[in-house]
């Protein structure tokens, strides 16, 4: 046996963690070159069984049957540029390959040979870098070939790759070579990288190389080996995948010949364990057939992991993740008609009194190349196969929750961004003048992220959200029309197409224990209301109008607002109907006690309520949203645990009540308990810190409301 190390060359690399597997569509010698240039964005090749079975001292060997699709990652390689991104969009859209030309070819057109000298020229980049770190090398281009992959999307792009022979600089013989390769899409931006040689050794008669992506610099790992028959033959027979397997050893995977020659040329048998990987596990659910998600994505069921969904779902009913059990699978349809399975909870045996079952923690949806793929289930993915909106305030008062926001809702609710003068400084510093700050700020935020933005308020008639120079000011009932439309003319033209939803007026008639501005100024009269939908409507006529109250969710009114509230807004919406004002939703606030809602017998009596009252807004075409739903705890006994799960029982009964309905947007009023306003004193009393009425905990982990609130979104399936 004979080594020659000490080759290096730094040549960067770009991490591909999930590449199609096109490999076997192509000739062996090019099959062969693929391989080895897409090393550096990580494999997923689909391997053909070993001619003769590994064989190895190593105690730790295993072998197993009919080897598949396996995708080795590595964090060595993670460039992320736009060249990066540029790499995985073309890859992962890759359908089908054919042979464009080669330097092999003696038939090529002149059009044929002007492509091929481009992507030579081009590569003569890696040449000169290879060339100043390997010193007493000759380095010439050898062959080079260049196809042309067609992509999911319909296009094509073109793929170069190219061999470059090592020579003695003085004798010129061969010592080693290495791969270049190229993407050239059809803007013509085109993306270099190589692949070095950077050991060599004689086994058995054959020449064993060694390719990595970035020799001398860090772990060598992953790492394809390549036999030869001989040291001329630029035509490797055997094709592996070597990389650590987390331990002092290694994992091989054979792409196709056998591993003796790879348990040789390690010279290290015993600390090597040899594996060929078997086909994903599936399970099957009424007759369809997907990966089993223990195989696919172990992470999932990982105890431990704060990230796991058992273990969060074990956190939030303050019991062990073992005792989570099995999951089972459930297969749906989405309102697309594509059908999605999910993965739900049994019934815990510690918490007495509470059921459970049917929480979905998982799902596996189906991707355009036909993988299934499983994730974590959440609000948003299971709201957007229901045509949902699931929504939550509180980026105004914690832009921390941001990742919370974007990661679980689909529907972004201002908080008091849009209040006369609640900001500071204030939207409405004096009666001539508007600061848009904030309001640019959440628009910025929405439009960015892609979040659809339900908007709080146009008009709000509570005084603490209203200037001074109004409150105080003795303006005529015209004046007043006249700020009005001022007002909604100057925020509505600003971001007119940008709002998805506008709840033009919020508490028309204010509250028992805080009047409303508008009203006691401008009165029962009509005109002032008919005014500022028209003027929003006019302006941006895409976007949803919406009349928001509290206290009117239940048919037959609510103790606290009156009984005769939710009657008196019922009959102002219905005559702004008939005036053909452009009103399209009612906004229920949907603010609940807990201790209202500790018996089934009271939660009952809340449904049946609230499914009577939706009912007569849809008989006159209104559809009803819920816009700050929120669940206080004060005075509800027991451990948090108990308290949590009642809160999770209301939440859930309602939100199912409502899907049953017909509501199709349902939006929290905050997302961490400790950003509620309902924590704050000043509003909800001495004991306000009790009151913790949101999904999220204080540090933003779920609480079981979260839970409960996801299997309600299940009826939309059934």
């Amino acid at each position: 046996m004979t080594n020659n190390y000490g080759r290096n060359s730094i040549i960067g690399g770009i991490r591909r963690e999930k590449l199609k597997t096109i490999e076997k569509k192509m000739p062996l010698a090019l099959r062969v070159l693929f391989l080895f240039s897409l090393l550096a964005v990580t494999f997923a090749c689909s391997p053909k069984p070993a001619t003769e079975p590994p064989t190895t001292t190593s105690a730790n060997f295993t072998t197993e049957e009919t080897p598949t699709l396996i995708a080795i990652e590595s964090s060595i390689y993670e460039k992320p540029d736009a060249t990066r991104q540029k790499v995985l969009d073309l890859a992962g859209k890759i359908q089908g390959i054919s042979i464009l030309n080669s330097t092999s070819s003696d038939q090529l057109s002149a059009d044929q040979k002007t492509i091929l000298q481009q992507f030579q020229d081009s590569q003569q980049v890696d040449i000169n870098v290879l060339a100043q770190n390997t010193p007493g090398a000759k380095i010439t281009l050898s062959d080079t070939q260049v196809i042309s992959a067609t992509t999911s999307e319909g296009g094509s792009f073109e793929v170069g790759f190219s061999t470059l022979l090592y020579s003695d600089i003085n004798n010129g013989n061969p010592i080693g070579n290495a791969l270049t390769y190229q993407f050239k899409d059809s803007n013509g931006d085109v993306i270099n990288a190589a692949l070095l040689q950077d050991q060599e050794q004689t086994v058995n008669g054959k020449t064993v190389r060694r390719f990595i992506a970035l020799p001398g610099s860090g772990p060598a790992f992953p790492a394809v080996i390549a036999v030869y028959d001989n040291l001329t033959d630029t035509s490797p027979s055997q094709v592996y995948v070597l990389w650590p397997d987390g331990t002092s050893k290694f994992n091989v995977l054979p792409l196709q010949g056998s591993g003796s020659e790879i348990k040789a040329f390690s010279g290290q048998a015993e600390n090597i364990s040899f594996k060929i990987a078997r086909p994903t596990p599936i399970i099957e659910v009424d007759g369809l057939k997907i990966p089993d998600p223990k195989a696919s994505n172990p992470e999932f069921f990982n105890l431990t992991s704060p990230d796991s969904p058992i273990f969060q779902f074990a956190n939030a009913f303050g019991v062990k993740p073992e005792e989570v059990g099995n999951l089972t699978p459930q297969l749906l349809t989405g309102v697309d008609g594509k059908q999605f399975v999910v993965l739900t909870t049994g019934n815990l045996a510690a918490t007495a009194n509470f059921d459970e079952t049917g929480i979905p923690l998982l799902m596996s949806e189906q991707e355009e190349d036909g993988e299934w793929v499983w994730s974590k289930t959440t609000l948003k993915m299971l709201a957007e196969k229901g045509n949902l909106e699931i929504g939550v305030a509180g980026l105004y008062a914690d832009i921390s929750t941001a990742p919370i926001i974007e990661k679980y809702f689909n529907l972004l609710v201002s908080d008091w961004e849009f209040h006369w003068n609640t900001t500071s400084p204030p939207l409405r510093p004096d009666i001539d003048s508007f600061n848009f700050r904030f309001g640019d700020d959440i628009i910025n935020y929405s439009q960015r992220k892609n979040i659809p933005l339900q908007v709080h308020h146009l008009l709000f008639g509570d005084q603490s959200a209203l200037p001074n120079w109004l409150l105080q000011g003795n303006f005529s009932r015209d004046q007043l029309l006249t700020i009005i439309q001022n007002h909604v003319r100057q925020v509505v033209s600003r971001y007119k197409g940008k709002v998805s939803e506008w709840t033009v007026i919020n508490e028309i008639y204010g509250v028992p224990w805080n009047g409303s501005f508008w009203y006691e100024r401008l009165g029962s009269n009509t005109d002032w209301i008919e005014l500022a939908f028209k003027t929003t409507h006019e302006i941006d006529p895409s976007a949803k109008l919406i009349l928001n109250d509290a206290g009117i969710e239940f048919y037959g009114g609510d103790p606290l607002y009156g009984r005769e509230r939710a009657n008196n807004v019922f009959n102002l919406v219905k005559t702004l109907i008939e005036k053909g004002v452009p009103i399209e939703g009612v906004g229920f606030q949907m603010h609940l006690y807990g201790k209202d809602l500790l018996t089934q017998q009271q939660i009952d009596q809340r449904i049946e309520a609230l499914k009577k009252n939706i009912k007569r807004y849809q008989e006159i075409g209104i559809d009803v949203y819920i816009t700050e739903f929120d669940i206080r705890m004060n005075g509800v006994q027991g451990t948090q645990e108990e308290r949590f799960r009642i809160q999770a029982q209301a939440y859930e009964a309602i939100t199912k009540a409502a899907i049953e309905s017909g509501v199709t947007s349902i939006s929290i009023f905050g997302v961490k308990d400790k950003d509620s306003w309902l924590e704050n004193p000043n509003i909800a009393g001495p004991d306000a810190k009790n009151s913790d009425p949101l999904l999220f905990d204080d540090n933003g982990l779920p609480k079981p409301s979260y839970f409960t609130i996801i299997k309600a979104l299940l009826e939309k399936f059934k």
